[in-house]
């Protein structure tokens, strides 16, 4: 998430929240899947190694 976002403070929970309030296909215009997003939603809340 903090590729995505660009390490700019904020920005990986407005994606989320941005994601959360329209609907993962709808907020990625169509890349991201709800089942798809639910995964990545368990793996941000385990966490994963970051190297």
């Amino acid at each position: 998430m903090a590729d995505l976002a660009g390490d700019v403070p904020g920005a990986a929970s407005a994606i989320y929240r941005k994601i959360e309030a329209e609907g993962a296909e709808t907020a990625t215009k169509g890349l991201l899947t709800t089942a798809a997003w639910h995964c990545l939603q368990r793996a941000f809340a385990v966490g994963f190694p970051t190297a």
